[in-house]
């Protein structure tokens, strides 16, 4: 594939990427959600990066699992979690009952600001 194609393809992708990712999570319940970070290679400024790449599946009573958001960052901290869970919440996740992820500090200290009534599960 021509360099070309890919960013033709990417320019066409993008606007539905972002809808996506910014869509309203007011409608559905997700008592449970799982979180971690996977580092991925992204090309910036003509270099090639590792970037943090936070996400989120939030699981629904039913044990229905879906993705409710992933978000880009330069690290994994405390505040990197905290933007990426209020950015959730702000999209309208609500009732948030367990959280289960590893035992990253500056995710651990996020999740207990921004989840209070939440617990937390180690995987």
């Amino acid at each position: 594939m021509s360099k070309s194609f890919v960013c033709s393809i990417t320019e066409q992708l993008d606007p539905l990427v972002n809808e996506w990712q910014n869509r309203s999570l007011s409608a559905a319940h997700y008592p449970y959600l799982m979180t971690d970070v996977l580092y991925i290679k992204i090309r910036e400024d003509h270099r090639v990066l590792s970037k943090s790449c936070h996400i989120s599946i939030g699981i629904t009573d039913e044990g229905e699992r879906e993705i409710i958001g992933f978000m880009i960052q330069n690290e994994e901290s405390d505040d990197t979690w905290s933007t990426f869970f209020e950015h959730l919440k702000e999209r309208g996740l609500q009732g948030t009952e367990l959280i289960i992820s590893d035992a990253h500090k500056g995710l651990v200290a996020a999740i207990r600001q921004s989840f209070t009534n939440a617990s937390w599960q180690r995987c």
